[in-house]
């Protein structure tokens, strides 16, 4: 059970790492583009747009990774339904007689079965949740950088646009 433990907290440190990584990735790609756009090409120097450029497409294809290692390192990834239907299996192996025989039987098994995988869904919901409102606030941040009421009519057009998805 300890080693246990010790394993789902690394794969949420390495979640954290990731979702960090995501948002700087998210904040450096257009920083990139704009030097690009705005310094290197008016400047004539091809050598550094052309540096620039790989950059962003390594950021690209770095954060399609990170999307994707988000995914396999959520709890469910991390092994989080068969650990917890074993321990409620175990549980359930130690309930007394009388307790059980009282119980229907197909509850138990409908909590095995159906509840710990809705557990599951929810808890990768709320880390795919949090990764993208890092990754949000991120890209606020980067067009902060660049244009401030762009900026604002965003962040105050978001609650609207929320509610009608």
């Amino acid at each position: 059970m300890l080693f246990h433990l010790a394993h789902e907290l690394t794969n949420m440190i390495k979640v954290v790492i990731e979702v960090l990584a995501l948002a700087c990735s998210s904040v450096f790609k257009p920083l990139l583009l704009s030097w690009v756009f705005d310094i290197y090409i008016p400047e004539k120097d091809y050598t550094r747009t052309t540096y620039a450029i790989v950059a962003v497409v390594v950021l690209m294809l770095g954060g399609a990774q990170i999307k994707y290692r988000l995914s396999n390192d959520n709890p469910s990834g991390g092994g989080f339904v068969p650990f917890t239907v074993r321990l409620l299996t175990r549980k359930a192996v130690r309930i007394p007689w009388p307790m059980l025989k009282s119980m229907r039987s197909d509850y138990l098994l409908s909590v095995v079965a159906n509840d710990v995988p809705a557990a599951n869904k929810l808890l990768d919901a709320l880390i795919g949740g949090f990764a993208s409102g890092v990754d949000l606030v991120a890209v606020l941040v980067a067009m902060g950088l660049f244009s401030w009421p762009l900026m604002l009519l965003v962040f105050a057009s978001l609650p609207p646009v929320m509610v009608y998805n």
